[in-house]
C-alpha cells in the first residue's frame, strides 16, 4: 500500500500498527496531486469497520511509475503488470495524464502503454498533453524513442 503525503507527514499510528494493512510506504505526491479527477475511490476491507480511499487504478500504475527510479522503469515487473492492464478507463487516465506534473512519469506511461497494446491508449490524447521539451534518459544505454523522446530498451523499438 501507498500513502501520498507532504514532506512532514506521518501515518497515524493505528494505521501503521494494523495487521490486515500490510507493508505502507509514505511518498510524497510526485507530480500526482491528489485532487485530480479519477484520482481516489472508497474501499471497505473486508472485515474492518472503516472504509479507506484508495488509489483509482490508473492512479496506482502512474504512481508506481512516478516512484521507480529510471533502471527498473522497463524492468519485467512493470511491463508485465502493463500487460495484465486492459481494463482500465481512459477518460480517467487522460485527466490524471493532464494533471500530472511529471514528465518522465508521463512519458514512461505512455511508453509502457503502446508497448502493451491495450485498446485503450488508442484512445488517448497523447499530442494534448504536455511532455515538456526535449530528450529525457530513462533507460542507460537504451535508443531513442522519436514518438516520446526518451531512451528505451531495444525490444521498445519495434512498436511503431
Amino acid at each position: 500500500m501507498t500513502h501520498r503525503a507532504e514532506r512532514r507527514s506521518q501515518l497515524p499510528l493505528w494505521l501503521s500498527q494494523a495487521d490486515w494493512a500490510g507493508a505502507i510506504d509514505l511518498h510524497q505526491d510526485k507530480g500526482l496531486p491528489v485532487d485530480l479527477p479519477g484520482s481516489l475511490t472508497d474501499y471497505k476491507p473486508p472485515g474492518v469497520g472503516v472504509t479507506l480511499r484508495i488509489s483509482t487504478p490508473e492512479r496506482a500504475i502512474l504512481e508506481w511509475i512516478a516512484i521507480t527510479p529510471n533502471d527498473l522503469l522497463f524492468s519485467s515487473e512493470l511491463v508485465d503488470t502493463f500487460t495484465g492492464l486492459n481494463t482500465l478507463c481512459p477518460r480517467r487516465l487522460q485527466a490524471l495524464l493532464a494533471g500530472c506534473r511529471s514528465v518522465k512519469t508521463k512519458r514512461a506511461f505512455l511508453v509502457l502503454a503502446r508497448h502493451a497494446g491495450h485498446a485503450w491508449y488508442h484512445r488517448l490524447e497523447t499530442h494534448s498533453l504536455d511532455l515538456g521539451k526535449g530528450k529525457r534518459q530513462l533507460y542507460k544505454g537504451g535508443r531513442l524513442d522519436k514518438e516520446y523522446r526518451v531512451t528505451v530498451p531495444e525490444e521498445f523499438m519495434d512498436e511503431h
